[in-house]
């Protein structure tokens, strides 16, 4: 059911490509290269921006707690959700280099206006609405082990060359309330089914895993 959480589709891919370079040459554009593990906000203490991540993958963290809401990919547009909040919600966390473009909240609202973008703009908003309750109804789940096995399946769907540079730990516990205990303990247990091997912290093999636990 998630594993294809982040699947993008024709007008998704046509939306991003379409605001996306309104944004790369708007006269107010600010170009911006970012190592990875570095922050950037939302919200500069003036104004919100919204940004298109031109190359490159980032998180979307909770300011709050510091949880990891979604992973996002290039190319992508990110900052839209804050058009009609006040809240300074989210930060981006960069999970490897990458290159963004931004504007100012209020220019990319009367450029979207003069240009006719709001149409793309809902496309957009709703595919990460659709991210977003998903993920609501992934961690609603009553049961520790569901939400744990959950999360596997979404690592499995990864490809291969992003998957041999996560930690099993450290993408399950980023992101559902789950105790590190509780997860080394299922863990251990699918190892020992024979169900998942895990080499060095990292998710090597897989099977169908157990609805039940």
């Amino acid at each position: 059911m998630y594993s294809n959480i982040m699947s993008s589709n024709e007008l998704l891919e046509n939306a991003n490509c379409i605001i996306g370079s309104e944004i790369d040459n708007h006269p107010q554009r600010l170009r911006i290269i970012s190592s990875k593990k570095h922050s950037l906000p939302f919200y500069n203490g003036k104004e919100k921006s919204v940004f298109h991540l031109i190359s490159g993958e980032i998180e979307i963290r909770n300011i709050q707690n510091d949880l990891i809401i979604v992973n996002v990919d290039a190319p992508a547009i990110l900052g839209l959700s804050s058009m009609s909040s006040d809240e300074d919600c989210y930060y981006i966390h960069t999970v490897t280099n990458v290159e963004l473009t931004s504007i100012p909240l209020s220019e990319f609202i009367d450029m979207a206006d003069h240009k006719s973008l709001w149409r793309h703009i809902s496309v957009i908003l709703s595919f990460y609405i659709n991210i977003y309750y998903l993920r609501d109804m992934m961690l609603s789940q009553a049961s520790v082990y569901t939400i744990i096995k959950n999360h596997l399946e979404i690592m499995w769907s990864l490809k291969k060359d992003k998957l041999e540079e996560i930690s099993v730990f450290d993408f399950i516990l980023n992101r559902p309330p789950v105790s590190r205990s509780s997860l080394n303990k299922v863990l251990k247990d699918l190892s020992a089914g024979g169900y998942i091997e895990i080499k060095r912290g990292r998710l090597v093999s897989m099977n169908k895993l157990p609805s039940g636990y």
